[in-house]
């Protein structure tokens, strides 16, 4: 489709981008994460090995700050969001490509994004291990912490700078309602793609992961219990985004389906089949979480808070 729902909405502008610089991470000005929050990811590392993670930091920064050549009328707080093992990252980057976004958006993501442009610290380290899967492991715990230190400070540069935002996030955590509510008061238009699959979808998808990109998850049985917490925020997400796209996946090898899309209080279901799965997917879960003594409210009641905001 030549003209995208998202074009029609902001439409385009063109706006020179300046790189962030190292003066505003020490500014003080953070949205969300303090700069003691942020450096507590630094506490397992000697002197030598926090001096070539700021190298990578600086690579990061001018690497991710320099694709962004244009702007949107309004910052976009873009996100996925979704349980481990439900495609986010290739429905985000999808999307990206088909909304024209890699040119507009900082697009943040400690795995996908940083971990493989840590030449310094986690790649070097992946250049000396020789075939040893249980070294590779060791070396993505061990630089984890550095990637999530580098995304958080990029991060807030964005914010700071109030570029538009691309975040491969999980968006999962109990925090989630304040972390997005600190973003909507700060003028961004938040839109989130809501990603959701079928269990055994993601156990494969995090197998994948582990065995080929390396990315490690802790297990893959234990990821895929991990959905009643995606669930679990829904209504949140439904409280603050303007737009939200649902996707559902259930087959490797193919591309997910838009089930619908919800904008500004208006749903146009695309398609029913996969709509439906989305549901009953989360009123599975909605069960799991009654039977904990969570309560959620039911999907018709929740689309219907939805379209009051508005």
């Amino acid at each position: 489709m030549k003209t995208s729902i998202f074009s029609i909405v902001f439409g385009t502008a063109t706006l020179v981008s300046s790189f962030a610089t190292a003066a505003n991470a020490a500014s003080g000005n953070h949205l969300f994460y303090s700069q003691k929050a942020i450096e507590e990811n630094l506490k397992m590392y000697n002197d030598s090995e926090k001096a070539a993670l700021q190298k990578d930091l600086e690579n990061v920064r001018k690497s991710w700050f320099s694709e962004v050549r244009d702007s949107l009328p309004k910052p976009l707080y873009l996100a996925s969001a979704g349980a481990p093992g439900s495609a986010k990252t290739s429905i985000m980057e999808r999307f990206m490509q088909d909304n024209g976004l890699t040119t507009k958006t900082v697009y943040i993501d400690p795995d996908q994004r940083a971990l493989k442009l840590l030449t310094n610290t986690y790649q070097a380290e992946l250049k000396r291990i020789v075939n040893s899967p249980s070294e590779i492991k060791n070396a993505y715990d061990k630089w984890k912490g550095g990637s999530k230190y580098i995304t958080l400070t990029l991060l807030e540069e964005a914010f700071t700078q109030k570029k538009s935002i691309a975040h491969g996030a999980d968006l999962t955590t109990d925090d989630t309602a304040k972390f997005l509510s600190k973003v909507k008061d700060a003028g961004y238009d938040i839109m989130l793609l809501l990603c959701s699959a079928d269990d055994e979808f993601r156990q494969k998808t995090i197998q994948f992961k582990n065995d080929v990109e390396q990315f490690f998850n802790i297990n893959p049985t234990d990821e895929v219990n991990k959905s009643k917490y995606f669930t679990q925020q829904m209504p949140t997400y439904f409280t603050y985004a303007n737009t939200l796209y649902l996707y559902w996946s259930n087959e490797l090898g193919t591309s997910e389906h838009v089930a619908a899309i919800l904008q500004n209080g208006n749903v146009q279901v695309v398609n029913m089949d996969a709509m439906n799965h989305f549901v009953q997917k989360y009123e599975a879960d909605r069960a799991v979480l009654a039977k904990e003594g969570k309560k959620i409210p039911a999907w018709d009641e929740l689309v219907r808070t939805y379209q009051k905001r508005f």
